[in-house]
């Protein structure tokens, strides 16, 4: 039974210096979250995150230089381990929400898995220190039915981590999903709102499961491990290293634009009770055209829907119908669409660079304009010359 409680790692010179690199950084990152007040509302699951992987983390180096608490150390572990995917779950969809983000009394539920863990630390930090020596180093329960119960528990718990990242993956990929769908039928630029990195991260972290999933299953077959412990180290260094980074400076994506949260279903609903007419809608639709060829506010690179809205005098709700029912685009797609046809005369005449040109028609910078105009017209910019020019 005590297997789960595996023997304290004693790493090599290179792995102890990862692992302190690793704890370094997150006290770095706590620290910076700690002193900028833009991040209040994020503040809570990005520190039980670096908590919680700190905890992990101080694991190997609580073996080398205070032996006498690796149980202890060992022990919360457990813990810390079932509050990182929640506590990445609650960062993504503070980043993702079109409301301000706040914690509510039912997401406590997220750490019950937690909260049992730790009961169970406090029951085995209660044991005699006889008892802790006999389970952890000579794995021998003694025949107790306490210690049996007690450590059935931990070892579900164990399990369960393996379980929870899963379904926490995915609830994080659904909502990242939702969210790319939402964002685009809001903004017209994107940049700094499409969190890509959050989906590469999780693709990592994806990967990463599957990869320690397969472990656990090679282990208790008398396999060799699939990862070696100086690879883990780097991987667990690079993670808190990415995380750090991106996180400290991500901002919500519906940051000072937020609404009343809908999701895909709620819009449809609201769509129905709006009961906007066909005539309606063909009215909505030429004003909305009219903003774009006269006005040109397809040139503003921060317009948006709540802006375009204001401008023709008509509801978010209602233009955002127009748009995907009678239009049949998305915010973002149809304002890329005014963008790309008012740069297409500047590309083919040459007279400018790309950069310039994609500034000038409202895009934010190269890569976003590239990959709209390869949408638009199938071409690059360059084959797109090339092909017109007389």
């Amino acid at each position: 039974m005590c297997c789960l409680f595996e023997e304290a790692i004693v790493t090599d010179s290179v792995s102890l210096a990862i692992t302190t690199l690793t704890l370094g950084q997150i006290l770095f990152c706590l620290t910076a979250l700690m002193l900028r007040p833009h991040l209040r509302w994020l503040r809570l699951p990005l520190a039980v995150f670096f908590l919680a992987c700190a905890l992990i983390i101080a694991g190997p180096l609580v073996v080398v230089f205070i032996p006498m608490f690796q149980v202890q150390a060992l022990v919360l572990a457990l813990p810390a381990a079932l509050l990182i995917a929640p506590a990445l779950y609650f960062y993504v969809d503070g980043v993702t929400t079109e409301t301000p983000w706040t914690l509510r009394r039912q997401d406590i539920l997220h750490a019950i898995p937690a909260i049992l863990a730790l009961i169970c630390a406090g029951l085995i930090f209660a044991l005699p220190q006889q008892t802790l020596d006999q389970v952890f180093m000579n794995e021998n329960l003694g025949g107790s039915a306490y210690l049996g119960v007690l450590f059935t528990v931990v070892f579900c718990l164990v399990i369960f981590i393996a379980v929870q990242s899963g379904a926490y993956l995915l609830k994080i990929f659904q909502k990242l999903n939702l969210y790319r769908g939402r964002v685009k039928e809001t903004f017209a630029n994107l940049e700094g709102r499409d969190l890509v990195w959050i989906y590469v991260l999780m693709s990592f972290l994806a990967a990463i499961w599957v990869l320690v999933s397969l472990g656990i299953i090679a282990e208790n077959l008398g396999v060799k491990p699939l990862i070696d412990r100086r690879v883990a180290s780097f991987i667990g260094l690079a993670l808190v290293w990415g995380i750090g980074l991106k996180s400290l400076s991500q901002v919500p994506g519906f940051e000072g634009q937020h609404t009343k949260k809908i999701d895909d279903t709620a819009r449809t609903s609201k769509y129905e009770r709006s009961a906007l007419q066909d005539e309606q809608a063909r009215r909505i639709a030429q004003k909305i055209e009219r903003a774009m060829s006269h006005a040109e506010l397809y040139l503003d690179p921060n317009l948006s829907l709540a802006k375009l809205a204001d401008h023709i005098g008509t509801s978010p709700n209602h233009v955002s119908q127009t748009l995907n029912q009678t239009l049949k685009k998305s915010f973002f797609d149809y304002i890329n669409h005014w963008r790309i046809e008012a740069s297409k005369g500047k590309v083919v005449s040459g007279d400018e660079d790309v950069l310039t040109i994609a500034l000038s028609v409202g895009f934010n910078a190269n890569s976003s304009f590239y990959k709209a105009f390869k949408k638009e017209t199938g071409q690059t910019p360059r084959a797109f010359r090339l092909a017109h020019k007389e």
